[in-house]
């Protein structure tokens, strides 16, 4: 539920009356006709070139284009005239989070957040982006507060309930859609019901979940961006059911609409899509075709958690080095003696469960168990 744009009606604090030209962009904006929008906002940029809600109308119709770097062009140019606006920083860290630049999208979103605390599209974003970077506790803590402040903020909600359903908390994630009513916005009801399909079916509720599946079904035509999302929750609902082949089938149209889904589809969704691929494919003893959507979805990982095997071997070389065999016998020995607690950090499956077991087979040792705070 992350890169969520900001409502394209806004405007900067004082700002005077639109013109002729940009009220018909906002008014183009609003119905969706994007290309009438992109018209009209550039007229309202030659008009006034220091207008930072003209700039910003123009982003938004090239966003809606799905023309990520000339969005980014266009916001950074409404930024520079109105640098506290925070509506053009949210909507510049979309666009470059669509171009890969997660980084540069979280430092947009604080940048939002700090002339605008609060602000509901950029701390969705935000929480959404520090999840994609494994920052998994920043963004919980974050959707938390998101919620107590407002708790119809519908985006904070569905982001925390896909987090929780990744870690494989359905009731929790259950209970968080029952605090709540189906929005209005039929953009947010489809990710509503799409999460709802998903939380019952993991509870092992395949009724319940048809049910929710239809209720997205009858908002009306699944969108491009979403149909791949779509087509994994009826792929599920036919593993409950027991229909095989029509999971076999599921998949296949699934593969299908990610391929023609282009720059529609959200990088999260479609990391997400090829990864339930791949397991669907191995299940299915297929592992040629699951490695390719394994890869696929590491391939577009990679931007947000970087990895560089050169580095990481250089540092693994350094540490030997430094730990050897002569400064673990003959070294310093520690007298501290403070109570405070110790943390065993390290990579999953790097030996830290174990070296707390070894650990915590002495007496006067207690074992805290894991935790993510310092992920």
């Amino acid at each position: 539920m992350g890169n969520r744009p900001s409502a394209p009606v806004a405007q900067p604090p004082g700002h005077p009356p639109r013109a002729a030209d940009l009220a018909r962009a906002v008014a183009h904006l609003a119905a969706g006709d994007f290309h009438a929008a992109l018209y009209a906002a550039s007229d309202a940029c030659h008009a006034d070139p220091d207008d930072a809600e003209a700039h910003y109308a123009y982003g938004q119709a090239w966003l809606g284009l799905n023309q990520a770097e000339k969005a980014e062009h266009a916001f950074a140019a409404a930024i520079q005239r109105a640098p506290a606006w925070a509506e053009p920083w949210v909507n510049y860290g979309v666009a470059r989070y669509r171009q890969g630049a997660i980084h540069d999208a979280k430092t947009a979103m604080r940048e939002a957040l700090r002339h605008a605390p609060g602000h509901v599209a950029a701390s969705a974003n935000l929480a959404a982006f520090l999840g994609l970077t494994g920052e998994r506790d920043a963004a919980d803590l974050l959707l938390r507060e998101s919620l107590e402040r407002e708790p119809r903020n519908a985006a904070a909600r569905l982001n925390l309930v896909a987090d929780l359903l990744q870690r494989g908390r359905a009731q929790q994630a259950l209970a968080l859609l029952e605090e709540s009513t189906v929005p209005g916005n039929p953009a947010e009801a489809r990710h509503w019901h799409l999460l709802s399909t998903l939380t019952l079916l993991q509870l092992g509720r395949p009724g319940d979940a048809r049910a929710a599946l239809e209720a997205f079904e009858a908002i009306g035509t699944c969108p491009p961006a979403l149909t791949p999302l779509w087509l994994w929750r009826r792929l599920c609902l036919a593993l409950a059911e027991h229909d095989l082949a029509a999971a076999l089938d599921e998949a296949a149209a699934m593969e299908a609409a990610l391929s023609s889904s282009g720059e529609a589809m959200l990088p999260e969704h479609r990391i997400m899509a090829h990864y339930d691929l791949a397991k669907f494919w191995a299940g299915q003893g297929e592992p040629a075709r699951a490695f390719s959507h394994w890869r696929a979805g590491h391939d577009l990982l990679k931007p947000g958690q970087p990895f560089c095997r050169a580095d990481h071997a250089a540092f693994v070389e350094a540490s030997q080095a430094r730990l050897d065999r002569r400064r673990l016998t003959d070294g310093p020995r520690a007298t501290n003696r403070d109570p405070t607690p110790v943390f065993i950090v390290g990579m999953p499956r790097s030996g830290t469960t174990l070296c707390e077991q070894i650990l915590a087979a002495h007496a006067n040792v207690h074992g805290a168990g894991e935790r993510g705070a310092l992920a």
